[in-house]
């Protein structure tokens, strides 16, 4: 809380920063009591263990990745071959957390940054982006800048 209200400053700011955080707390109550507790440390550990395996799978077949935040790009040619690999890791990211195979995942937010919209986003955030070798731009997208989106 220090350190909010040494962000805020000024005259009253330890109170503005309790404001704040309860105000956080109660939109998002169904998560509240993990905050504080490293929860967000941990979880981020998982999603970097996670990156670092597909990309350490995607080498052992002689497939460079470039991984761009919790994206990647790989050639054209090895798309099918990458979503497999983040598809299989996820599972096995789910089975070793939970215990048990998990069912398909779909998410249909909006992924600002991508543009903002899309539907279909495998694995929330793990969007596969397809490099066309020419443009620099993914190959998958069709200039509203919501490339990498619709993978499966």
């Amino acid at each position: 809380m220090q350190s909010i209200a040494g962000s805020i400053g000024g005259s009253g700011a330890l109170g503005k920063a309790r404001t704040l955080i309860e105000q956080i707390k109660s939109k998002h109550s169904a998560i509240a009591d993990a905050f504080g507790t490293g929860a967000g440390l941990r979880l981020m550990r998982v999603d970097s263990d996670m990156a670092e395996t597909v990309l350490l799978r995607l080498i052992g077949r002689g497939i460079v990745g470039l991984p761009i935040h919790d994206s990647f790009i790989v050639e054209e040619r090895h798309s099918g071959i990458l979503a497999q690999t983040m598809d299989d890791v996820l599972d096995l990211t789910l089975q070793r957390i939970s215990g048990s195979r998990p069912l398909s995942i779909w998410s249909s937010k909006n992924v600002p940054q991508y543009g903002g919209g899309g539907e279909g986003v495998r694995g929330g955030g793990n969007n596969v982006g397809i490099g066309d070798g020419t443009t620099g731009r993914p190959a998958n997208d069709n200039g509203d800048g919501i490339g990498g989106l619709g993978v499966a």
